[in-house]
């Protein structure tokens, strides 16, 4: 016998073999139906609900369902066939604490702490949700796993002489915006990364029908966050940002280089600069960084998107504390 039923904010599914009572709460009628069928089969066949599973089906499944909704899909993809290449044909009722900590120590080996952070926080939050959302392993193979001690938080930012430099290789200013080369592309992306603090993925995005000129606002469909709330993030910008965009405002994009080919430039004219230590990224707290000197902490998180005030602060307002200090004496008489 099987039921699916609501129960309070969530959907149970039930099922009764032998005597024996099944059930598991989901958040969607649907993951509930497919619990009952999967869990049937696999008692049926003498085992339990979690056994027919392996790794690979649950990172298809998460691909499918969850990595395709988010703004990051290229790089989660990326993470989780890496991750695949050292589980290719295990069952999920036997990834334990010693194969993550297996895992772990080896990814260790090849790439930074933060690089480990993050794949396993996309490959956490997959086990989660084949758990409390599928029904498909009922373990925590991360319970006791190995502790990754966090990288403190970046404190780089764009001096101006780095700025002048940069802007210099690219050949910013321009004379005409008409017919730019990509690498003039590259300056200018970098000048409005400087002005509005956007990622580099939103600056690419940007085009006659997400840009506001007259309002001064920018609408982003797609940004790191659009699978959680659902909606667009609107950007306020300045009125220098509103020049430099109208020069080519009757683009229907903006901007034509790839990601890859603009990291290929980025990092080249760094290079040969021999300016170390800066990843594109350092834009964003640079900008953020020179607008908190006219913007308060609320406001700054509108331009930033940031609903954590804290990661705000800690992570991308990068200001030294002697600049603070000099402001203080500037400011206290």
């Amino acid at each position: 016998m099987a039921s699916v039923f609501k129960h309070r904010d969530k959907w149970r599914a039930e099922i009764r073999i032998d005597g024996k009572r099944y059930t598991k709460s989901f958040d969607l009628k649907r993951d509930a139906d497919r619990w009952v069928l999967t869990a049937y089969q696999a008692i049926e066949a003498d085992k339990t609900p979690t056994t027919s599973y392996r790794v690979k089906d649950l990172f298809e499944r998460y691909m499918d369902e969850v990595t395709i909704e988010k703004a990051s899909q290229k790089s989660e993809t990326l993470r989780i066939n890496r991750f695949l290449k050292s589980f290719p044909n295990l069952k999920l009722q036997d990834v334990n604490k010693e194969a993550v900590n297996t895992w772990i120590v080896n990814r260790e080996k090849e790439v930074s702490a933060a690089t480990v952070i993050r794949e396993l926080n996309t490959i956490k939050n997959a086990f989660k949700v084949a758990n409390e959302r599928w029904g498909w392993i009922n373990h925590n193979p991360f319970m006791g796993s190995k502790t990754i001690r966090k990288p403190p938080a970046r404190d780089r930012i764009l001096t101006w002489s780095e700025i002048k430099e940069l802007l210099k290789a690219f050949k910013y200013p321009l004379k005409s915006f008409d017919n730019m080369t990509k690498t003039q592309e590259v300056g200018v992306a970098l000048m409005v990364g400087l002005r509005t603090g956007l990622r580099l993925g939103e600056i690419l995005q940007l085009g006659k029908d997400n840009v506001d000129l007259k309002k001064g606002i920018i609408t982003i469909a797609q940004h790191k966050t659009v699978h959680k709330t659902g909606k667009p993030r609107v950007v306020p910008i300045s009125n220098k940002t509103v020049r430099i965009l109208a020069k080519f405002s009757n683009r229907a994009r903006f901007f034509t280089v790839e990601k890859g080919s603009f990291d290929a430039i980025f990092r080249r004219k760094r290079d040969k600069l021999k300016i170390n230590n800066l990843h594109f990224h350092d834009t964003r707290a640079t900008a953020l960084t020179m607008l908190s000197k006219y913007l308060d902490a609320m406001d700054l998180a509108k331009v930033s998107g940031h609903r954590d005030l804290n990661l705000l602060l800690n992570t991308y307002y990068r200001e030294k504390p002697e600049d603070i200090s000099a402001k203080m004496n500037r400011k206290i008489k």
